[in-house]
């Protein structure tokens, strides 16, 4: 909680927002006409949290905050009926200059608070947060439901695996052909294996172990290549790179290490 006055206080859902979100404090607002980071926002409340003083422009401009140049009293006008309501322990009575409250200030503070929460809540965690609970009890209501989503989830993410090796096998071909070509007539290699794999003096990362035949296909060997000009393919080391690499998952349920979904369900 941040107390601008007696009597008057607000909380600042931002701060927690901005705690599990950093990007938050480059969101724009606009606060008075004038367009501002959250971050510049916040130090502004900061600066207009501070006892003492009635200023605002003057507080701001000081500090070099942005918001000096905004239309505060068109920004605080929504929430001067709040900043003058008193509590019974609000001090004197309401008024303006040292002798009572600053309740422009208050009220723009009250402003720039609103704007600072109303961002907040565009947090990525609070859009999704009913679905999250509706999911949950849903797992937690229906085990067979739980086993499916979980069985889903591995399979997506053994597709990724799976997808990933060819990318990196493709790669490693297409760097390979083109680091040849580009020494042509340097050396000569009769590698059978695919061009970038095995044997191959230009192979990729990790992929020298797949010293298997290439059959034919459409990838063209390069011009160091005995058999320039005639095409290979990748499937072979594909599958060696796929049985090298095998995709693995550990699901831990009832203290017991499963490899699927179903597998845990019956343990």
């Amino acid at each position: 909680m941040v107390s601008q006055s007696p009597g008057f206080s607000y909380a600042l859902p931002y701060r927690e927002a901005a705690a599990r979100w950093p990007e938050l404090a480059g969101r724009t607002v606009v606060i008075g006409g004038t367009a501002v980071t959250c971050g510049q926002a916040a130090a502004a409340l900061g600066l207009l949290a501070r006892p003492g003083g009635v200023m605002v422009r003057q507080a701001l401009a000081a500090a070099g905050n942005p918001l000096a140049g905004c239309d505060y009293h068109a920004a605080a006008a929504p929430f001067l009926a709040r900043a003058l309501a008193r509590s019974p322990d609000s001090g004197p009575p309401p008024g303006r200059g040292a002798a009572g409250r600053p309740v422009t200030r208050t009220a723009f503070a009250a402003a720039v608070a609103a704007a600072l929460d109303a961002a907040a809540a565009t947090e990525p965690v609070r859009q999704f947060a009913a679905a999250l609970e509706a999911a949950r009890s849903a797992f937690g209501a229906d085990e067979r439901y739980a086993v499916a989503m979980a069985d889903a989830a591995v399979a997506l993410r053994e597709r990724a695996h799976a997808a990933g090796l060819r990318s990196q096998l493709a790669a490693a071909v297409r760097q390979a052909v083109a680091a040849c070509e580009a020494r042509r007539g340097e050396f000569s290699c009769a590698v059978a294996a695919a061009c970038g794999t095995g044997d191959c003096r230009l192979a990729g990362a990790g992929l020298e172990a797949l010293a298997v035949p290439a059959g034919p296909g459409r990838v063209t060997r390069p011009a160091n290549h005995v058999r320039a000009g005639s095409g290979f393919g990748t499937a072979a080391a594909s599958a060696a790179l796929a049985a090298a690499v095998q995709f693995t998952v550990a699901v831990q349920a009832s203290g017991a290490d499963c490899g699927s979904a179903l597998d845990c369900a019956a343990a």
